[in-house]
């Protein structure tokens, strides 16, 4: 008999799956360098194409450990918060749609 009362999964990692996702990620790094390598470049007084690649990197590999971690939890763990989770998302896109700044034709928290 399985216990069932087993936080951490001993599953192996779907390398297919995550193979595509570093590969989107990657993706997403470059379109992020190509398109504000200019802007950075205007903007930044040391002249660093990178200043908002940076970021985003940081952003990507934090990101990525925190997928690693959510993975290995048990997804039936999930099942008792989801409509915890659904309320709370409601709530920050409401909370978007209310208090958020517009920057051209989009909303964002600031």
């Amino acid at each position: 008999m399985k216990n069932k009362s087993k936080n951490f999964s001993k599953e192996p990692i779907d390398f297919i799956l995550l193979i595509v996702v570093l590969m989107m990620l990657a993706l997403g790094i470059i379109m992020v360098m190509s398109a504000s390598a200019p802007t950075s470049i205007a903007e930044s007084k040391d002249a660093s194409a990178y200043t908002y690649v940076k970021t985003q990197a940081l952003s990507a590999i934090l990101g990525l450990a925190l997928m690693l971690f959510i993975s290995k939890i048990d997804y039936k763990i999930y099942k008792g918060f989801y409509k915890l989770i659904y309320i709370g998302v409601l709530i920050l896109l409401a909370s978007v749609a209310v208090i958020g700044k517009e920057v051209g034709r989009s909303k964002t928290l600031d």
